[in-house]
């Protein structure tokens, strides 16, 4: 599982750092608006070498290629992750930060072995320190609440 895990890491680093290349500076030797993405893409790049390194090591080591019935977890939860992802995206305008965040880290929790009451109160304490840290610290212009609460 390294061994994706590390390849799919890698191809998003590249994604990261070729999307944000010419942002990165502002051409006078100051930092400009893409350099702390720049650097996010950097460093998971790393982390993908890493775990590709790891993988083949792993590979190598027991020359055994993962049975289907792992894999099929593995791309289940990952599955699970990347809707969650979406589910933001999908809820950030309409339905504000705080509800966004907190369906997005319910649905990704669903991927592991957490429980249900533990899943609702790290959704609900991430969704409340989140909003504050980005629309009340950070000003970001975004509703907070769901339409309907505002």
């Amino acid at each position: 599982m390294n061994l994706v895990a590390g390849g799919f890491l890698l191809a998003l680093a590249a994604l990261v750092l070729a999307a944000t290349w010419d942002l990165a500076n502002l051409g006078n030797g100051e930092i400009g608006p893409g350099f702390f993405p720049a650097l996010c893409g950097a460093l998971l790049g790393v982390v993908g070498m890493a775990l590709l390194a790891l993988g083949l090591r792993e590979v190598s080591a027991q020359r055994v290629i993962p049975s289907r019935a792992h894999m099929g977890t593995d791309a289940w939860r990952a599955a699970v992750i990347t809707a969650s992802v979406l589910l933001f995206a999908l809820v950030l305008n309409s339905g504000g930060m705080a509800l966004a965040v907190f369906a997005t880290v319910w649905l990704s929790t669903r991927a592991g072995e957490v429980s249900t009451r533990t899943a609702l109160m790290l959704s609900a304490a991430l969704a409340l320190v989140l909003t504050a840290i980005f629309i009340a610290g950070m000003g970001l212009h975004m509703p907070a609440l769901p339409a309907f609460l505002r």
